[in-house]
């Protein structure tokens, strides 16, 4: 699963304002340059973040975004959202905190206790005050100040002073700090811009079919895929599209009551070769189709509790299953 936090920063270089649905609104503060009398320092100024939890109906910025980015349907990006938001609570009722990396960390020990967002100290990244850092200044004696003199501003356009064999160039240091910062903004933009290539637009299940593939059955992915929960509250199951060359079973559906989830969006081939290994180790793996979602579950569990000592039981076995996750089946 793609880590939405650094999605949020994204957005956050050119909005004040970015509402996560059901969550709440993290809004960027302007904080201007000061002094710190204490250790003799110019600070710069920087970007602070803050979190509205009140603020939670979304305004579809996050999810039209999250859509282009990812070449997903609106309603794939909406369960992306639902399921990295469920991650989130898991998170918290887990550890009592949840790390948004560069943006702050959420803590909430119990679930009685508001949700608190303590943001980062540097801020968050802004085009506009790349190149600016700190500057130290021992303060002057009595002696030492010089006299104020009036006079015109100094231009910060470079200037050129030559003789018969030396040619001399000065460049004011706000035009170095300036064109630091349109280069450090360009290598951004390239950086985060939508990577082009080749895809059919009109089969969104593929773009996005491998976001959270188990790390065994792909192991060229540089980056292990995270499990996340889905709402419990969702829809009937509808049949996934069939790609080409790849066999699609129909599979039994649940009865209901609670199951452990192994596997989520997924195709269905590797979902079929994913229930093979499980069986092989023993486990009664099955393939769960809901909302265009393929999921490998362990079901037939009456109570939540059955399933997370299940889970401790797996996950004492292999690493493998650090991120299966409780799912509530609906009849």
């Amino acid at each position: 699963m793609k880590d939405l936090s650094q999605h949020i920063e994204y957005l956050l270089l050119d909005h004040d304002c970015v509402i996560y649905p059901q969550l709440g609104a993290f809004r960027a503060t302007y904080v201007p340059s000061r002094w710190s009398q204490a250790e003799d320092l110019f600070l710069p100024p920087y970007r602070s973040v803050s979190f509205d939890a009140e603020t939670k109906e979304s305004d579809g910025l996050f999810e039209t975004s999250l859509s282009r980015r990812y070449r997903v349907s609106p309603v794939d990006a909406e369960v992306m959202c639902a399921e990295y938001l469920d991650y989130i609570r898991q998170e918290l009722a887990e550890n009592g905190t949840m790390d948004l990396g560069s943006i702050g960390v959420f803590v909430q020990e119990n679930e009685t206790d508001p949700l608190t967002f303590y943001p980062a100290p540097a801020g968050v990244a802004t085009p506009a005050l790349y190149g600016l850092d700190s500057l130290h200044m021992d303060p002057l004696s009595a002696e030492q100040r010089p006299t104020r003199r009036r006079g015109r501003r100094r231009s910060i356009v470079p200037t050129v002073k030559s003789d018969e064999r030396n040619i001399t160039i000065r460049i004011s240091r706000h035009l170095a700090n300036y064109v630091a910062a349109t280069a450090a903004s360009i290598i951004l933009f390239f950086a985060f811009s939508t990577p082009v290539q080749n895809t059919h637009l009109n089969q969104p299940q593929s773009a996005g079919s491998n976001l959270f593939l188990p790390s065994h059955l792909m192991p060229s992915l540089q980056e292990t895929p995270h499990i996340e929960p889905l709402a419990a509250n969702e829809a009937q199951a509808e049949p996934t599209s069939k790609a080409p060359g790849e066999e699609i079973s129909a599979p039994a559906q649940p009865r209901g009551g609670y199951a452990v989830v192994l596997a989520s969006a997924i195709s269905m081939k590797n979902a079929n070769a994913f229930v093979e290994d499980l069986k092989a180790e023993g486990y009664n793996a099955e393939v769960y189709v809901k909302n265009d979602m393929v999921r490998v579950i362990l079901p037939g569990y009456e109570t939540a509790a059955d399933v997370h000592r299940q889970i401790q039981q797996m996950k004492a076995k292999s690493r493998k299953y650090d991120k299966a996750w409780t799912l509530k089946i609906e009849p």
